[in-house]
């Protein structure tokens, strides 16, 4: 009789342990990353760190890779809560000979709701673009062709720059309503150089210099 009730506590403590197994093997399942999380290469790469969003929910990462025979530079967003990564911009590798090719540059909104960006355009007459891209979404939320060359972040106005072989044209939308574009042309042949911009935040006006031939600047000024 004792011999049996001996075989019955081992049959319990058996049962037990094969239960105790089994639920620390489900609770360790259930602790492990989601199947519909995205693993991510940037924190494992040799990209560096640009930037974060004012509201530190992004973080901005830089790489470059070999396509073919050029070097190009990758911009990727990385949204911290899910640690899901998106490729946002890519541009060719800053070429000294060639002002317009230079880059990228990126700006953050203050709301935390856009980055907009430089990309790159190889088969279009401009040669780049601007992406204005919504954090929310992760998601492009409007494309301007041109060169980003500045922002007022007090004003939140994004500026950009496009030629053809006779004019020049300084472009830029107000963030509050990004789909009206603003140009202003100028008569003077480009020679590859980028105009450069003197913000009066307060008076929301901008003093542009841009360059023609024999490096002759050309001056006039753009309130918005």
């Amino acid at each position: 009789m004792k011999n049996f009730h001996s075989s019955l506590t081992a049959v319990a403590l058996a049962k037990a342990g094969i239960f105790l197994s089994v639920f620390i093997w489900f609770h360790a399942c259930s602790q492990s990353p989601s199947p519909n999380t995205s693993t991510t290469s940037v924190l494992t790469d040799s990209s560096a760190v640009l930037g974060s969003s004012p509201n530190n929910a992004f973080r901005l990462f830089k790489s470059t890779r070999q396509k073919g025979d050029q070097t190009e530079t990758d911009l990727k967003i990385l949204r911290m809560q899910d640690m899901r990564e998106t490729l946002v911009s890519t541009v060719p590798l800053d070429d000294p000979s060639n002002e317009i090719t230079k880059g990228p540059k990126f700006f953050w909104s203050k709301d935390s709701k856009y980055l907009i960006v430089d990309n790159s355009m190889p088969d279009s007459a401009y040669k780049r673009e601007v992406v204005l891209y919504s954090l929310p979404d992760l998601a492009v939320a409007q494309r301007n062709p041109g060169a980003l060359i500045g922002f007022d972040a007090m004003n939140e106005v994004v500026f950009f720059y496009r030629s053809t072989d006779e004019r020049q044209s300084i472009c830029f939308y107000d963030l509050k309503k990004p789909s009206i574009e603003s140009v202003r042309d100028v008569t003077a042949a480009p020679i590859g150089k980028m105009p450069t911009l003197i913000f009066s935040y307060k008076e929301r006006k901008v003093k542009v210099k841009a360059y023609t031939t024999d490096d002759t600047p050309v001056n006039f000024s753009e309130e918005y």
